[in-house]
């Protein structure tokens, strides 16, 4: 017989009830209840209105600052197997349901189309506009992507 026998997945571990995608968290990180997150909920809304409309890192001390990659559900399982692979590069902090745009587990009450001061939006390798609202780009199957 020559078979070579596999290695462990690395999905087992993302197998479960309780299971969630860790490759971006540290150990500043935290999913703990019960944490103010106003501050946080204040920023997003002055960034939705228009108010902010500047660079985000460093903003709130003591928050995790994440970019965000939107792809629809035909190409998310290839970033995501890709970012999984490539976890020092492609840290994720968390990945939406196909037409959710709220991220759950990190931030209950932010919409990704509306809560970034400004997106850019690229096609084909080309940034084609830099607009403060996509929910017109936001499909049915769009899948999220925070990374951190």
């Amino acid at each position: 017989d020559y078979a070579v026998p596999l290695p462990p997945s690395p999905l087992d571990g993302l197998v479960g009830e309780n299971a969630a995608i860790r490759t971006g968290y540290t150990h500043l990180f935290s999913r703990v209840d019960g944490v103010d997150r106003t501050a946080a909920q204040v920023f997003r809304a002055a960034c939705r209105s228009g108010v902010y409309d500047g660079q985000t890192s460093g903003m709130l001390p003591g928050f995790v600052q994440a970019n965000l990659l939107c792809l629809p559900e035909e190409h998310a399982f290839s970033f995501l197997a890709f970012a999984l692979r490539n976890p020092r590069a492609c840290p994720l902090l968390e990945v939406t349901e196909p037409g959710d745009p709220c991220p759950r587990a990190i931030a209950p009450s932010a919409d990704l189309r509306t809560d970034v001061p400004k997106y850019c939006v690229w096609r084909y390798g080309e940034m084609l506009k830099e607009p403060t609202d996509i929910r017109d780009l936001w499909g049915g199957r769009m899948v999220g992507f925070l990374l951190g």
